[in-house]
């Protein structure tokens, strides 16, 4: 972080000082919402929340060696406090006054889905070249981004960050703070439908990144998306495309996905080139369309962003595989919305596998009042691809489990070993050697047990859930202290 002075802290926050003296004598040297990570000299905001109060946590700030405090109430310490009515809004207050000392150029990156893999491919492509920075994990809220962007200084030529959003007018927010010199949205499509009641709703917040965009910016996006095309204003800034189509500015043909890579062809103008991943999962071709447009924005050709991007590794949880005991377990348990599990889904389908493919669907959150409607099209594609067997995990995943006997699935009813399926009571008799089977599930606690005794050498498990599930405690030990990529994560 670039040192700030007290004084310019106060200035950016609107904020009033309590014990002022030596005040222009105070420099800070970084910016803390956490004091177990809290450096000396840092200032630590005081954040407060339904089952948080930062200010609880100020003497220790303090004994860590907090430089300042800022706090939404006048307290009692031994060193300055800047008082602010609300420390949320004066943590982004300051992160907007610190975006606009930067030099880097800023990337921003949304979408529904592949923020975090897209930034990280972004980061990873441009890293090679010049100093970077990026969104740790995905800290993409209110107080990620502003960390993020006080984690770059004047050594640094990027930053990448990546926003989410969950309700009308977050990504206007943030990007308001961000000001991206280069914006990224990866797709859209049926997320956070409780708030954003629509797809057509999630295209409008998402496009909200465009509109904050530095001048002689670029906004850039999937060619194929009609509804992100609405929302593009023709003039204000550069337009960089991706996609399959002829007229992207990024196209890519000649796909072909292997079990352990994944190669396509990428052209931009009169420049071809051949892309090599070292991921699968056929969505991860357009994460990397979407990196080299913003690689290629930011002024790195086609050509060395393939060369980059043929040592990515993709960030956790992101088809993620683990073989215990002859059994592959694939952790795709990050999160999960309509698109993100039908594209599981059909690279699953696509897997070679020696054994039975058994699918753990842990539900999908936040559609509302759309939730079991989509719940009930995620059985067409279990359906299609005829997997030995499905494990619903979650209220909501009782409509796909009831939709699959319904609608003549291959999948039999499994009632032993705990959990129901279905409201009826649904029943039948499995063991380790009979297939296929579906189970349905309130909660996460049985499903390790269950698939300890079902599971035998040979078989495969896509596991793939609202983060809020936590699907992957699912997962044997050795799966959680040394996972790795598939097929080299």
């Amino acid at each position: 972080m670039i040192p700030l002075s007290l004084q310019e802290i106060i200035n950016a926050t609107d904020g009033k000082i309590i014990r002022p003296h030596r005040v222009a004598d105070a420099i800070i040297k970084g910016i803390s919402t956490d004091t177990r990570t809290l450096k000396p000299g840092s200032l630590f905001v005081a954040l407060q929340g339904p089952n948080f109060n930062g200010h609880r946590f100020i003497p220790e700030a303090i004994r860590k060696g907090a430089r300042a405090v800022l706090v939404s109430r006048p307290v009692k310490c031994r060193r300055p406090a800047i008082v602010v009515p609300d420390t949320l809004k004066a943590l982004g207050d300051l992160a907007r006054y610190y975006r606009n000392i930067l030099s880097a150029k800023v990337i921003a990156v949304t979408g529904s889905n592949g923020k975090t893999t897209t930034k990280d491919m972004i980061a990873h492509i441009i890293f090679r070249k010049y100093q970077t920075v990026k969104s740790p994990k995905s800290f993409n809220n209110f107080i990620g981004v502003p960390l993020t962007i006080f984690s770059a200084d004047q050594r640094h030529k990027c930053l990448v960050i990546e926003a989410g959003t969950n309700k009308p007018g977050e990504i206007a927010y943030l990007a308001d703070i961000i000001k991206p010199d280069i914006a990224v949205v990866t797709n859209v499509s049926a997320t956070h439908l409780e708030r954003l009641k629509s797809v057509a709703g999630v295209a409008q917040e998402k496009s909200a990144l465009f509109d904050a965009l530095t001048p002689n910016g670029a906004a850039i996006y999937d060619i194929g998306n009609a509804l992100i095309k609405r929302y593009i204003s023709k003039g204000k800034y550069r337009i960089v495309t991706f996609g399959m189509y002829k007229r992207a500015d990024i196209r890519v043909s000649g796909i072909s996905i292997k079990p352990s890579e994944t190669i396509f062809t990428v052209q931009n103008g009169s420049t071809i080139c051949r892309c090599r991943l070292n991921v699968v999962g056929s969505y991860n071709i357009y994460n990397a369309l979407a990196a080299i447009a913003a690689a290629r924005a930011f002024g790195i050709g086609i050509k060395e962003s393939c060369a980059a991007l043929g040592s990515f590794r993709l960030p956790e949880m992101r088809m993620q595989k683990c073989v215990v005991n002859g059994i592959t377990y694939i952790n795709d348990a990050y999160n999960a919305n309509p698109a993100s599990v039908t594209m599981a889904l059909r690279d699953f389908a696509a897997l070679t596998a020696k054994g039975r493919k058994v699918f753990v669907f842990g539900e999908m959150r936040e559609l509302g009042r759309h939730s079991r409607r989509f719940h009930r099209q995620i059985a067409d594609e279990i359906i299609k691809a005829h997997i030995d067997g499905l494990i619903g995990v979650g209220k909501e995943t009782y409509w796909t489990v009831q939709t699959c006997l319904r609608r003549g699935s291959r999948l039999r009813p499994d009632g032993r070993l705990g959990g129901q399926v279905g409201r009826q009571g649904l029943a039948g008799l499995c063991c380790k050697h009979k297939m296929p089977i579906i189970k349905y599930y309130q909660d996460v606690t049985p499903v390790r047990d269950y698939l300890d005794r079902m599971l035998v050498s040979g078989d495969s498990v896509l596991i793939k859930g609202s983060r809020a599930i936590g699907l992957e405690k699912i997962l044997p030990s050795p799966c959680l202290t040394e996972l790795t990529c598939l097929p080299n994560r």
